[in-house]
């Protein structure tokens, strides 16, 4: 009986695990196109499409209320009244969300005050590396430096990253605004959507919480 009663919970776990990922699959599928596109042809502004993206939010809860999405309305309403109970997933989804928007939000952060408050510790670190050109073939040679990279420096990298946020600031981001040039400006963009992404979607998140709550 105890082994009937764990094999039928083992597959409502499963099946439960599958309409997750599906959910959320489908959700990004639609989303992130939909901001590419905002992003190519009607502005290039990440910021500018924020409202867009929250608009369709808004929509599927109209469509979800009303059982236009069929089979997978349903699933969709299950799994976000799912995610705001207490348990695990909770905790795994949101906590995920507040460390990218730390890590990408000190990074944007970082980047800017490289580039204007750090600007002079900035120009010194470019100087130290032999200058810009300097910069770019080591950049070129990319591949070459991490065949000679040891295990050891790459311990001492990672222990130098929290040092310096703490104790030299103006180096850590003068380093990163340096990454940035060096990358021609990916990095912040790279950054600035990921902090885009994560807060829309935290709040889209906040927002289907109370829009699909069940009536007691």
């Amino acid at each position: 009986m105890s082994e009937m009663k764990m094999g039928f919970t083992n597959r409502l776990w499963n099946q439960d695990r599958k309409e997750f990922l599906l959910v959320f699959g489908v959700m990004m599928f639609v989303m992130l196109p939909v901001r590419f596109l905002l992003v190519e042809y009607v502005s290039d502004n990440w910021w500018g499409s924020f409202g867009a993206i929250s608009a369709i939010a808004v929509l599927m809860v109209i469509l979800v209320k009303k059982n236009k999405l069929g089979r997978f309305g349903k699933m969709f309403e299950r799994q976000m009244l799912k995610l705001h109970q207490k348990g695990l997933r909770r905790k795994v989804v949101f906590g995920n969300m507040i460390f990218a928007l730390i890590v990408t939000g000190l990074l944007i952060y970082s980047i800017n005050a490289g580039d204007t408050i750090y600007l002079d510790t900035k120009m010194e670190v470019v100087e130290q590396a032999g200058g810009e050109e300097a910069l770019q073939e080591q950049l070129g040679d990319i591949d070459k430096m991490y065949e000679q990279i040891t295990p050891e420096q790459i311990l001492l990298a990672l222990i130098a990253i929290p040092y310096l946020l703490v104790a030299q600031f103006p180096y850590f981001a003068s380093l990163w605004a340096i990454e940035n040039d060096l990358t021609h400006g990916f990095l912040l963009h790279f950054a600035t959507v990921a902090f885009v992404e994560t807060l829309e979607f935290f709040g889209i998140l906040m927002f289907y919480r109370f829009a699909l709550r069940r009536k007691k």
